[in-house]
């Protein structure tokens, strides 16, 4: 794709969403403050806009924040390992080699998040998709260069008013093209002054701070298949140019990637639209009446505070003064009288509570939040309750935000590691059985949508038990190795903590001889004490017939 053509497809995408961005204009006013107005250029920081006046309550704020918050914590928290990986070949978690090579990988892939910005641009990238419904997220590796050494992850959440992308027939992203408001210090410190156009160079030299138009685009490249092994940039699947907006000038060299490494999260698709929708997006004509509603009764409240004055024609003799320690001259006293307001601040304060409510249950605050604890503390099993009922409300977006943000998000890390051998080689055993690993996510929201086949196990065994009791030849068909082993895999519980088949079959017949031998002890002990009475009872039969 050459440098023209990027800045003609870009421009027919921001023609494109002009419509969707008059309600993203309204939710970032009204939601998600300082996110970055959709009709107003910001190229100095005086252009930004730090009063938000119009603004009156607060409510869809502090919902959005609560929102975006429990969704960062309870998927991917930056306190507690959220992800596992585990083999899809059964057969493979056997062996012991394979395993440990993977629980290596899969400790490598987390720590390479940790020590990266992934925490804190994530958080963004939430904030915009619980606000506008959709946002982007780009992995890149710190330094690409063909020969460098590894040098870590870098995340940029990117603006959603900066962003724009184009999908293939599945649905993925195949162009993406980001929109950026350099000053020419900024382009010559990304590009170097090498290869740049003389009148940016001029511009620098003179001190200029003016903001130029830049595009970044990405796209696929055709024919060009996913190499194993590390190639030079012009070789990889997907390309990537920046390019000067007015002139169509490109800047600095073609780069590449190996995977498309923009994702783009959405919370509900829109039918006929590549566009998310949102809580907010729902929530904005309450949002909007609340915010006018507010908005009046600081009006009515201002005149019950300082009500207006009633005069007669012919009562005063200038303007009246109501300040203090003023003197007024007047004809007529009993002509100046407050204009009573007749406003019903019951009934607005009624309205308000309704509406209020109404846009936390948008948001799930109420069943996001924990209650304030009683004089008991909440148990930990209605805390999982609790966790359970969040993920029924939740479950469609979680399963998005897995497939469209969390899953890209590994698998991408985990081929940069690959590719950088920065996972060590991997077993013959893993090789041979073409390698497939399945992402298990490990929070509690996660965890909860796996609960219901634990809680269905439980009963099973349960009503085996109870059945037992009046006939215990039931309880030859419960297969107990694969309960545990089932209830295990479910609740992502570490390979390190089930013992291998191996082991089991030994300790087994450890406990079965031990078994056998306490029995044989016994027999003989029994036999003996038997042998001793006979004797005794012989001696006794013996005396008595001699007396």
């Amino acid at each position: 794709m050459d440098s023209k053509e990027i800045v003609k497809r870009h421009g027919q995408q921001v023609s494109e969403r002009k419509t969707v961005e008059e309600l993203w204009n309204a939710i970032e006013r009204y939601v998600t403050p300082y996110r970055g107005r959709f009709f107003k250029e910001e190229k100095s920081e005086h252009s930004v806009e730090w009063q938000r006046q119009e603004v009156f309550d607060s409510t869809a704020i502090q919902s959005h924040q609560t929102l975006a918050a429990s969704i960062h914590g309870s998927l991917s928290s930056p306190s507690t390992r959220w992800f596992d990986l585990q083999y899809r070949n059964k057969e493979i978690r056997k062996d012991r080699e394979a395993m440990a090579w993977l629980e290596n990988a899969m400790q490598r892939v987390y720590f390479e998040l940790q020590d990266s910005n992934f925490n804190l641009e994530v958080n963004e990238t939430y904030q915009d998709l619980c606000g506008f419904g959709t946002s982007f997220l780009i992995l890149e590796a710190v330094d690409d260069s063909p020969g460098a050494d590894w040098s870590g992850l870098n995340f940029i959440s990117i603006p959603l008013k900066e962003g724009y992308f184009e999908q293939d027939h599945k649905g993925q992203v195949m162009r993406f093209y980001r929109a950026l408001e350099w000053t020419p210090g900024q382009i010559i410190s990304k590009f170097g002054r090498t290869g740049i156009p003389q009148n940016i160079l001029d511009m620098d030299e003179a001190g200029s701070d003016q903001k130029l138009d830049v595009i970044m685009g990405i796209y696929k490249r055709e024919g060009v298949k996913a190499p194993k092994d590390k190639v030079v940039p012009k070789l990889r699947p997907y390309g990537y140019k920046y390019v000067l907006k007015t002139t169509g000038e490109m800047l600095g060299d073609e780069g590449g990637y190996y995977e498309m490494p923009v994702f783009v999260p959405r919370w509900r698709k829109t039918s006929s639209s590549k566009w998310g929708n949102s809580p907010a997006s729902i929530a904005m004509a309450d949002i909007l009446t609340l915010n006018r509603m507010v908005e009046m009764i600081l009006k009515a409240a201002e005149k019950a505070i300082d009500p207006p004055i009633m005069v007669n024609q012919r009562s005063i003799m200038g303007d009246l003064d109501l300040n203090s320690a003023t003197l007024n001259i007047v004809r007529d006293v009993n002509g100046i009288k407050t204009m009573g307001s007749e406003g019903r601040f019951d009934v607005a304060t009624m309205q308000l509570n309704d509406y209020r409510e109404r846009i936390r249950n948008y948001f799930f605050v109420d069943q996001l939040n924990f209650p304030t604890p009683q004089a008991q503390p909440m148990t930990a099993t209605e805390a999982q309750i609790r966790y359970e009922q969040m993920q029924k409300l939740l479950g469609p977006t979680l399963g998005r935000l897995q497939n469209d943000l969390l899953n890209p998000t590994i698998q991408r890390a985990f081929n940069m590691l690959v590719r950088e051998n920065q996972l060590g080689e991997p077993p013959e055993s893993v090789v041979l059985s073409g390698g497939e690993i399945d992402i298990l996510y490990l929070g509690p929201l996660a965890r909860a949508q796996r609960i219901d086949q634990v809680a269905s196990i439980e009963r099973f065994v349960s009503t085996a038990g109870a059945i037992a009791q009046l006939n215990p030849d039931v309880l030859d068909v419960v297969d107990f190795d694969a309960v545990i082993q089932e209830v295990g895999d479910s609740l992502s519980i570490p390979p390190a903590m089930i013992r291998d088949k191996a082991t089991i079959k030994r300790e087994r017949a450890a406990r079965a001889d031990n078994q056998a031998r306490a029995n044989e002890a016994a027999l003989a002990e029994q036999e003996g004490n038997a042998n001793k009475a006979l004797g005794e009872g012989e001696q006794a039969i013996a005396a008595g017939e001699e007396v």
